[in-house]
């Protein structure tokens, strides 16, 4: 295994500072990638460096930085799917991919024959002259703009997951000036066309560009000594209210009790990644992803760490509608067949420990086909919207209500009384034997209830499929009652 990488003193600390800074400002694309493939050398210590960036179905190599020889990597092109081959073939190595011999895998790509009789393919741990290590580039949508390759001086040990995730940092910062000059270039040609993109124009530069700055950091706190404007534009505060806060304030209160640890990680282990929520100056809260890396560290316990938050609020959002849409029906927001499964094992466990009762009510709607027949789908589903808002209001709000198939609807209640029991099934019989009025359409529909009382004395499987037969029984005997009642 890699040794640690030995902490980088304040000059490469300022060097990668000052890299970072220059990529956003508005410098060449090609300048900007190769101060990259220059700290990647310079300052993390690789032997070589090659930023290559996505063109049509290819990758050029557009920065090269490395010893006599390397420069003929430059202009060399190959397709993306090559890549993709390469990158999945190769080895996981601290979230990058870690290639011994690229011949096999990708026999189009050139390499640099080793000028001596070091080893081609080294040995676990150590560098052979064909070895390579691959961060891909993306925007901060996920699409890939570039793959930047690295590799060490045959027999030196491969780096370690400090000097990966710098490395990853710089990839990360490369993939955003490569977005940011094609967001730029893309509305300076609206602007010439409508005259009025320079507020698309700041929209999408401000946003291109991810939160960085450099903290100052002890045991119990984390101060930003300078934040860049991406940064502070996130906080929507100025630059120089931003410098010198404590990061913790930046924190929802309610985040707050893991910061403490998140440092200690920080001091201890040297590199931290956290999501929490942020407060902004105006009291609107962001879901953001810290990722730090220490930079230094003094006997008296302070150190400087190198931070970016990105903004993933969306994402976030995202994951909880996916979620919410794998337990619930997307036409009526209830519970779906999942969910309600789940909620009857609970009520069964429930019943059997503490001796109380549940209820499982399975509610199929009468004449539904006709209201689809005569009206049509769309309002089909406007009457079972309508008919799941009448059985919510008809529960308490702890009970869970949950559609099963195109016209049948459960309701899961616990603690309850038989009594109880009758008395809701009787509620949703009575509200939904109501006629409903879609626009200009007066549907009718009533329903057939099969009630179970859980005991907890049979398998939660068993207690559905009790309530669909008693709710059969009603439909069989078209007796007054609208429900049918069983024990499970």
């Amino acid at each position: 295994m890699s040794e640690q990488a030995p902490r980088l003193d304040a000059g490469a600390i300022r060097n990668i500072h000052a890299v970072l800074s220059r990529i956003h400002q508005g410098q060449e694309l090609t300048e900007s990638l190769m101060d990259v493939a220059r700290a990647l050398v310079d300052v993390l210590g690789f032997n070589s460096a090659c930023v290559n960036i996505v063109d049509g179905d290819d990758l050029e190599a557009v920065a090269v930085v490395g010893p006599d020889g390397y420069s003929a990597l430059l202009g060399q092109r190959n397709p993306v799917s090559r890549w993709h081959q390469l990158m999945q073939a190769g080895q996981n190595w601290h979230g990058l991919s870690l290639v011994i011999d690229p011949r096999d895998m990708a026999p189009g790509l050139r390499y640099i024959e080793p000028g001596d009789d070091a080893g081609l393919l080294g040995k676990p741990g150590v560098w052979g002259a064909l070895g390579m290590l691959l961060a891909p580039m993306k925007t901060a949508d996920g699409e890939l703009v570039g793959i930047v390759t690295v590799d060490g001086r045959p027999h030196s040990l491969w780096p370690d997951e400090f000097q990966c995730t710098l490395l990853e940092m710089f990839t990360v910062q490369a993939g955003m000036a490569i977005d940011k000059q094609r967001l730029t270039a893309s509305l300076r040609l609206e602007h010439e066309r409508l005259h009025a993109s320079e507020k698309r124009f700041r929209l999408a530069f401000d946003g291109a560009p991810i939160g960085m700055s450099l903290l100052r950091v002890a045991p119990g706190s984390a101060q930003i000594v300078d934040g860049n404007e991406s940064l502070a534009s996130m906080f929507r505060l100025s630059t120089a209210e931003l410098n010198q806060r404590s990061m913790l304030e930046l924190v929802h209160p309610d985040d707050r009790a893991g910061c403490q640890e998140d440092i200690d990680r920080l001091l201890n282990k040297g590199l931290v990644q956290t999501e929490k929520r942020y407060v902004r100056s105006d009291g609107s809260v962001f879901w953001g992803l810290l990722h730090g890396a220490l930079l230094s560290e003094e006997s008296d316990g302070f150190g400087d760490a190198l931070a970016q938050i990105v903004d993933v609020t969306d994402a976030k959002e995202a994951e909880r509608a996916l979620t919410h849409l794998a337990s619930h029906d997307p036409l009526t927001g209830l519970a779906n067949r999942t969910l309600l499964r789940r909620r009857i094992d609970e009520v069964v466990s429930q019943a059997r420990r503490s001796g109380r009762t549940g209820a499982v009510l399975f509610v199929d709607l009468d004449h539904f086909k006709e209201v689809n027949d005569l009206h049509g789908h769309l309002v089909g589903d406007e009457v079972l919207a309508m008919v799941a808002r009448r059985v919510q209001a008809a529960v308490r709000t702890t009970d869970t209500v949950g559609r099963v198939g195109g016209d049948e609807f459960v309701v899961v209640t616990y603690p309850v009384s038989l009594s109880e029991a009758e008395q809701m099934a009787v509620r949703i019989a009575r509200l939904l034997g109501e006629r409903i009025h879609v626009g200009d359409v007066s549907a009718q529909v009533e329903a057939s209830i099969g009630l179970v009382l859980v005991t907890g004395a049979v398998e939660p499987l068993e207690v559905l499929r009790r309530a669909d037969a008693a709710m059969y029984r009603v439909k069989e005997q078209a007796t007054f009652s609208r429900y049918a009642v069983d024990t499970a």
